[in-house]
């Protein structure tokens, strides 16, 4: 259901409305709609890239201990290897003659 809306606008905006319904062969209501809602949506999206903006700066901003108070790890313990390449479990290899009670 429309409701009316009292809006005082300068001269000029209303001249400038006024050609602009008449190009779109369109009440002066519609455009004053179709501009407020436009508005209204820009505006909604505004804050929610803002929100969300500050939302990531924030996550960025915390370290792993302050989020579960222990660092975080992503997998087996690198604690004295070189490289950070997983080679699988380690064996020892011994060639069949030494696993048959051989001398080593």
């Amino acid at each position: 259901m429309a409701t009316i809306l009292s809006v005082s606008v300068p001269a000029d905006l209303r001249a400038a409305l006024d050609a602009e319904a008449k190009r779109q062969r369109r009440s002066r209501s519609f455009v004053v709609s179709e501009a407020i809602r436009a508005y209204v949506v820009s505006r909604e999206r505004e804050a929610f890239t803002a929100g969300r903006d500050e939302t990531l700066r924030e996550a960025l901003a915390l370290s792993p201990r302050s989020v579960s108070g222990k660092p975080r790890s992503c997998g087996r313990s690198l604690r004295g290897r070189t490289s950070l390449v997983s080679r699988g479990p380690r064996r020892s290899i011994r060639s069949p003659s030494m696993s048959s009670g051989g001398s080593r």
